[in-house]
């Protein structure tokens, strides 16, 4: 008898979908895609909140890069939110996905201040249970540089530094992210990420 193959979420198809459109810079088709992920995730009464919040904050996503910020900011601040109502509130990684990507929005919006606090939480949150050169935190500390610069330039200097070295550790899986702090740290303090001037 013929192996039947096994039967896979539909919102995981959804969400595969527009994680490509989104590699491809494809802002409206990954947008389709995640709203069709987030209705199918709450139509299903089993479905976790955290799975729920996650799903809005894809479609929170889209919306930043289609250049929707203040629809994005408003979703992807209530999808943090369900999350830490949700019984996997703990999960530093999902936590820090979450803060990372409403910070950016934030920080896009010119709402500089909240987003320092959100880079910063999860940057806390993170470093409690994972190494130093983790490439998920190095992206947080960067947030709280650029949030920084005008402000605490030293403060942000040294955290743009210590991205660079851990993203740099992780090409070529970083490479844009590096260049991103890279430029960054020549703009901003006329130095190489070595400290050359």
């Amino acid at each position: 008898e013929a192996r039947r193959n096994p039967v896979h979420d539909p919102g995981d198809i959804h969400e595969a979908v527009g994680r490509i459109a989104l590699i491809r810079g494809d802002a409206p088709a990954a947008l389709a895609a995640f709203r069709r992920l987030a209705a199918l995730r709450e139509a299903d009464p089993a479905t976790p909140p955290a799975l729920r919040a996650l799903a809005d904050f894809r479609v929170a996503t889209a919306l930043h890069r289609a250049g929707e910020l203040e629809p994005a900011a408003a979703l992807a601040l209530a999808a943090l939110t369900r999350f830490l109502d949700s019984p996997q509130r703990h999960y530093a990684w999902v936590l820090a996905e979450l803060r990372l990507g409403l910070g950016e929005i934030l920080l896009d919006l010119g709402r500089a201040d909240e987003a320092r606090v959100h880079f910063e939480a999860g940057g806390r949150e993170l470093g409690a249970i994972s190494e130093p050169d983790n490439p998920t935190l190095a992206l947080l500390e960067f947030g709280a540089a650029r949030t920084l610069a005008s402000t605490d330039p030293r403060r942000a200097e040294a955290l743009a530094r210590a991205a660079a070295t851990a993203l740099h550790g992780y090409a070529p899986g970083f490479t844009a992210e590096a260049a991103a702090v890279d430029r960054f740290l020549r703009d901003s303090f006329a130095t190489s990420p070595s400290g050359a001037n």
